[in-house]
């Protein structure tokens, strides 16, 4: 009996501390990601100010200096127009990575504004998009607002590229004191709901938990719902 109880309880203790063990590997995991995507945002930051500011600006001084030079030839005329053309959209091409990377819109008017900024990038012919959105009543923290705009990005784009439907519709609007997003579409929903997880769903529920929401993905026969919400308010 002694032996059998001795047995017992050091199985016990061993699996208990093999529990702890994984449970500290699990936090360490998180808090690396959570490192990582705090630095990968700020490379973002860093590189959209550098190529709006730097790039940009150059682009934009050769353009003015090509467009100030006057009385050349037809010929050489005609091909000073099409390089300012091309400086054009180069220019153009740089605004819109800049602001991909990371919105303005976003730290300056908030989430909703960003969304709708985001959405008319889109084009109409793409796929019909269907926003609807209450105003918030506040805001909130820069790393709050700005990963529930990396989840809607992803969504987004897994909507449009997987989904082989014909609408999204995006609702987003205040809940208690915070705020959801509701990103759905009525497409063909997952063949397999087996299928493992991707590294862009799990970068959404890893964006999600730090930022203390919860983020539920329901896929159906006939599309994909991508809810979140603060983990206090979990249904809307």
């Amino acid at each position: 009996t002694a032996i059998i109880l001795f047995v017992f309880f050091y199985q016990r203790k061993v699996n208990a501390e093999r529990h702890k063990l994984q449970r500290v590997q699990i936090e360490h995991q998180k808090a690396l990601i959570h490192a990582t995507l705090q630095a990968v945002e700020e490379e973002r930051r860093q590189f959209a100010a550098n190529l709006h500011d730097e790039i940009g600006a150059h682009l934009s001084i050769a353009k003015m200096t090509l467009s100030s030079v006057h009385k050349v030839p037809s010929e050489d005329g005609h091909s000073i127009q099409s390089t300012v053309g091309i400086l054009d959209e180069t220019i153009a091409s740089v605004h819109s990575i800049s602001h991909n990377l990371f919105p303005p819109v976003l730290a300056k008017l908030g989430l909703e504004k960003a969304i709708e900024s985001y959405l008319r990038k889109i084009p109409p012919s793409a796929i019909k998009i269907e926003f609807r959105s209450e105003p918030l009543t506040k805001r909130f923290d820069k790393d709050t607002e700005l990963h529930a705009f990396r989840i809607f990005q992803e969504s987004l784009s897994n909507a449009i590229k997987h989904s082989n439907g014909s609408v999204i519709t995006i609702q987003f609007g205040p809940k208690e004191g915070s705020f959801y997003l509701r990103v759905q579409d009525n497409g063909q929903g997952y063949q397999d709901t087996n299928r493992t997880v991707g590294l862009g769903l799990q970068g959404m529920l890893i964006r999600a938990e730090m930022i203390g929401f919860a983020l539920k993905i329901t896929p159906t026969p006939s599309g994909v719902t991508v809810l979140l919400t603060p983990k206090t308010h979990s249904h809307v």
